[in-house]
């Protein structure tokens, strides 16, 4: 939940961080105290928390103590770009897979083979790849 509430803060420069898999309802006029993550004993404008509700795309709620997986680039993860690295830096080495060896473009084109060879790459007239309809940030106020 720290990755999430970092890139909801509005603190890095490009506004919402891409969170694929998550539905976030945000309220920016109703500030939470936030946490200090980095533990200078303030609370930094990417230390507030706009977060009223967080879940799965499918609507299962996300239990805070809970360990998931998820994937990020290397400026994010490995280096700790837009402030995530204080929370990575927490997350044990023995924990961490990196791939030095893949572009993004390599990802993608594996990830639409993947679609593809299991039937799941649909886009016809019915359906479309983005779907507009769904959004999966809602501001509430």
């Amino acid at each position: 939940m720290k990755l999430v509430r970092i890139g909801t803060s509005g603190n890095n420069g490009a506004g919402l961080a891409n969170f694929s898999g998550l539905k976030i309802w945000l309220s920016h006029k109703e500030v939470a105290k936030g946490e200090d993550i980095d533990g200078n004993g303030k609370i930094d404008n990417y230390e507030k928390n706009y977060i009223k509700k967080v879940t799965f795309s499918n609507g299962t709620t996300i239990r805070e103590n809970q360990i998931y997986s998820l994937t990020t680039q290397n400026f994010l993860g490995i280096f700790g770009g837009d402030n995530y690295g204080i929370v990575f830096k927490n997350i044990a080495e023995n924990k961490k897979k990196i791939d030095n060896n893949m572009t993004y473009r390599d990802a993608f084109i594996n990830y639409v083979k993947y679609l593809a060879e299991n039937k799941k790459l649909i886009h016809n007239k019915q359906k479309s790849y983005l779907d507009t309809t769904d959004s999966r940030v809602y501001y509430i106020d």
